[in-house]
């Protein structure tokens, strides 16, 4: 969907590529292109919100491709524009008169947050990032590779460590390329840290890599990692894993070489079917989140005796498998 707008220095271009819409409000992405700089004056209106755009990403794909309406420069955004209508329910018998009828004005209802999540406090990535910087060591992140349109290097946020950037594909933030189930093939135990981003999921066995893990932090180094509860099928075929809380404290466990400090769930979700099932109809009000969290110790080298496991990703997947490459 292409739209052209006027304004005071020239002509953009609007091109809504995907959207999403629900009784909660709506989801627009997309890209704008113009011939001189960004349009700060460019904003969303419905249902009387008015949202400006403000985060911006580079879109040199679309610059690449100079589709219709390219301007000469681009990039592209999200918006999301909240819906400030609340339902409103009428309750009757059926076949009855109008003043056997009830109309009711329902709202919001609260996230449903369990009391043990309302327990978890703090940010432990902030806490991990802290205690690293404050150590001066060598930090390791599996996953450094830039992946997301807009992404940004971690590099710069341990200005006091030595960053190393491991991944499975090279790119210009990555010093070592190569399989995470094999980390123990490309170093020592040396590291004061070890951490990643939303990759734990594609790992094919990530309990191996939690032990090879083991094998290049140092004795009461920190390891850190976030990964998702509940998000959509993702870099297939290699999108393996969805972890719970106890899923990752089974993961860095002691027969492991770990004890957990802790764990959080992030970014509350609601899980809307879009098939109405009579026994799904309670899904949306049970508590659910897009991302955990883990932040471990290792307080111990691992115990050959307790973990044992000689199959090998080719082994589980065959040898023609391998994660996605990028495009």
């Amino acid at each position: 969907m292409l739209i052209t707008l006027p304004g005071a220095d020239g002509e953009i271009s609007v091109n809504i590529s995907e959207y999403w819409s629900n009784q909660h409000g709506t989801g627009i992405k997309g890209w704008i292109s113009a011939a001189g700089g960004q349009p700060e004056d460019l904003e969303f209106a419905c249902d009387g919100a008015v949202v400006p755009i403000t985060s911006w990403h580079a879109r040199e794909d679309i610059v690449r491709k100079a589709p219709p309406g390219f301007r000469g420069k681009a990039w592209g955004f999200w918006c999301y524009l909240p819906s400030s209508s609340t339902p409103s329910v009428t309750i009757q018998r059926r076949g009855s008169k109008a003043r056997h009828r009830s109309q009711v004005q329902l709202t919001r209802h609260p996230q449903k947050i369990p009391d043990w999540q309302k327990a978890e406090s703090g940010n432990l990535f902030e806490q991990f990032r802290a205690d690293v910087n404050r150590s001066r060591g060598k930090i390791l992140e599996i996953g450094s590779r830039q992946v997301v349109l807009g992404g940004q290097s971690k590099r710069g946020l341990f200005p006091q460590c030595s960053y190393v950037g491991f991944d499975y594909y090279p790119d210009a933030n990555t010093d070592i390329v190569g399989d995470a189930h094999e980390l123990s093939k490309f170093f020592g135990s040396e590291f004061d840290a070890v951490f990643s981003l939303a990759v734990l999921e594609h790992f094919a066995m990530p309990w191996v890599v939690a032990a090879e893990i083991n094998k290049v932090l140092k004795v009461r180094g920190l390891t850190f990692h976030s990964t998702h509860f509940a998000f959509p099928l993702h870099e297939r075929p290699w999108d393996f894993w969805r972890y719970t809380d106890q899923a990752l404290r089974i993961l860095f466990s002691p027969p492991l070489g770990f004890e957990v400090i802790g764990c959080a769930f992030d970014t509350p979700v609601r899980m809307h079917p879009d098939k109405v099932r009579d026994d799904l109809i309670h899904l949306p009000l049970e508590a659910a989140w897009v991302g955990i969290s883990v932040l471990a110790r290792k307080i111990a080298d691992i115990d050959p005796a307790k973990f044992v496991w000689s199959a090998s990703v080719a082994d589980c997947l065959g040898g023609e498998s391998h994660y996605p490459p990028p495009k």
